[in-house]
This record gives structure tokens, sequence and C-alpha cells, in this order.
């Protein structure tokens, strides 16, 4: 009986998938086996993955016919062996102490964990370039009412867990399915975030540029199905906010910014409960976003002290003045719009000793919201 069981439902990536699988079949701690489901790929994946044919513990399906993502994860979890479970993407590949790292973290818990995540580096495919990626460390339901940004990189789910969610919605079989189940994972027993970075996350690549539509309209699609987790755990008005934002950019078909403005929504909404009975901020970067940042500002009854940039200081926006970043004196919570900046915004900060007076959030461009700090 093995401990963990990784799954890699793979698709047309012969080209990442060798470095996928070695990855794991080379880890430091060898309690583990590994399933290989191919969906009846086109390229040379077959030939690669018949490499491993003969290894104890690798057990590989191959599809006659595509069968999609959903029917595929589901397929992996039914042929599982390990106690704790988790869905590799095949040009992903993790640190080859990844799982040594998650099983001494399992094992210093003292009560039983369902459900544990880590962080990741993000691979820029094109640029072959590696920077961090951001996971919240206390993710809870109500930020998945404004997406995802859990990977299944190194997330294992316990096999009571994956029991007793039923697996993974077939119904979206193209975008969203790991959206819906997570929701109705984080509900079952304990989560844990382990605050390490043990994978690698591709992105850049041709092939998996998304449909917006497609995911916007799946999207949509979820939070209806799981109106029910959302309302136990969010404020109702919230949820009926969030819901017309989506019947509008499905109505409008405008869905190429919708993950940045959902994310950047949710953002508004954490942060009015962060702000307490404070009703204004200022905002740090004067770029694209700004526009929707101000519509926020105005829609949430938040009043907006200063403008900050250190591009376009001495100019304006609309009827608002673009300071310098050096005059940043009094502020007390500064929302810093900045997709692209954020490390030097930081550096600067802490440069001019104010990262330890202020109160920040940061808007990530990986559609997450990471709060740098927070004082109550």
């Amino acid at each position: 009986m093995y401990k963990y069981t990784f799954i890699i439902p793979n698709y047309n990536k012969a080209k990442y998938l060798k470095q996928c699988i070695d990855s794991i079949i080379n880890q430091s701690y060898k309690n583990f086996n590994l399933i290989i489901i191919d969906d009846c790929s086109t390229d040379d994946s077959v030939k690669i993955i018949n490499l491993y044919k003969n290894m104890n513990n690798v057990k590989i399906i191959k599809h006659k016919t595509n069968m999609g993502k959903s029917y595929t994860f589901n397929e992996g979890f039914k042929n599982a062996e390990g106690d704790y479970i988790t869905i590799m993407g095949s040009d992903d590949y993790i640190k080859l102490n990844a799982l040594e790292n998650i099983d001494r973290f399992l094992s210093q818990q003292n009560q039983k964990i369902d459900f544990i995540y880590t962080d990741f580096y993000i691979y820029e495919n094109e640029e072959n370039k590696i920077k961090n990626g951001y996971i919240s460390k206390d993710i809870t339901i109500e930020e998945l009412l404004f997406g995802c940004n859990i990977t299944s990189l190194c997330t294992f789910y316990s096999k009571d867990l994956i029991n007793n969610v039923t697996g993974f919605d077939e119904e979206f079989a193209v975008r969203g399915q790991d959206y819906d189940f997570i929701i109705r994972a984080l509900c079952y027993g304990n989560s844990i975030y382990l605050d390490k970075r043990l994978a690698f996350y591709r992105v850049g690549l041709n092939n998996s540029v998304p449909d917006f539509s497609i995911l916007a309209n799946n999207y949509h699609e979820i939070l209806l199905k799981n109106k029910d987790i959302f309302l136990k755990h969010t404020d109702e008005n919230i949820y009926n906010y969030v819901i017309k934002y989506y019947e509008y950019i499905i109505e409008n078909n405008k869905y190429n910014s919708f993950i940045l403005d959902i994310t950047l929504i949710g953002t508004f909404l954490m942060l009015k409960k962060y702000m307490y009975k404070k009703s204004s901020i200022s905002i740090y970067g004067a770029g694209g976003l700004l526009e929707l940042v101000l519509f926020l500002c105005n829609e949430f009854n938040i009043k907006v002290n200063n403008i900050y940039d250190k591009f376009k200081y001495d100019t304006y926006y609309l009827d608002y003045p673009i300071q310098n970043p050096n005059k940043i004196k009094n502020d007390e919570f500064i929302f810093i719009c900045a997709t692209v900046d954020k490390d030097n915004i930081i550096n600067f900060l802490e440069s001019k000793g104010l990262i330890h007076y202020y109160n920040y959030v940061f808007y990530d461009e990986y559609h997450s919201i990471k709060k740098y700090q927070i004082m109550n």
C-alpha cells in the first residue's frame, strides 16, 4: 500500500512530459506510486510513456478516444492506491524533495489533514524565466467566490475527501473543473498550507491559451451550482453582486478582462473587511487598472486620498493629481494597483522605512490576493 499517489493526465504534451514524469520518479521520498493516463494523444506522448511501463510503481492507462479532463481526473482517483492523492499537469514539474517536505510536514500535525496545498514557481515558457507564484495562505470559501489561485501542483487530497466530494463534475469537461472541485473540497475536513515553493507551473504555451468565454460561463454555472455553500460562508449581497457581474459580462461579451476584473472586485470586498471603520485609501499605480479601481472605490463608498506613480507624477488622471511616491507620508491604507512591478514597489517602501508603518494590499498579476501587511 502506497502513502501517496501522483496522477498525470496527458494530452499532446510530449515536449514536456518526460521532465514531468522524471521529477516524480526521482523523488527523494519513495513511498508513492504514479498513474499516467494518456487521453488519446496524437503526438509522441505514448512513446515517452512506454519508457516507464516496466516500473513497479507506475501504472499506465491509454484512452482510445479523447474523454476530457474531468473524466480522466476521476479515472485517476478510482485507480489511486495512496492515502493522499495529487494531480500533476503533464507540462509541469516538481522539486526532487517535494514529497519529502510534504510528508515531513504532515507527520508534524496533531490532527488528520484532508487537504494540503503549497506555493509554486511560475515558469514563463516563452521567456524561459522563473518567478514566484502566490497562494493565499488561509484560503476561504469567501475568497473562492472571486476565483481560485490554488493549482493542482503539490496539492494533495485525502482519499476520504475525494470520496466525500464525489470527485470532479464531468459537466465541466473543458474549463473550471478544478475550481468547482476545490470549492467542495475546502468544505470537507481540515486543510493546511505548507509555506514552501515545491513545484513549477508552466505558462505561456500556445496550446494552453484559455477560451475566456467558456471559462466565464463555466465559472458562472459553478457559482450557481454551489450557491448553498457560498451563502453559508459569505454575505448574500456580495454573492449576488458577483453573480450580477458574471451575467453582465456574459450578456455583453466582455470576456477578455473578466479574470482581472473579478479578482479586483474580490480584492476590494476583502479590503473593506480589513479596513474596518476606515473609509478611505491611497492608491499606488496609475496604469491600466486605475479606471476600474476608481470605479470600485465609488461603488463601495471608499474615498481616494492620494494616487502615487513613479512614472506619471505631476500629471492628472481625470480630476486626480498623480503624486511622486517619495511624498508618501501619512497614508493610513495604501492599495497597490500594480500587476507587474510589485517587487520593486516592496523594495521601494522598505528602503523608505514605510513598510512597517502602513497597511498594504497587493493586487497580484496571477489572479490572487496577496496581503503583504494588514494591521488591525
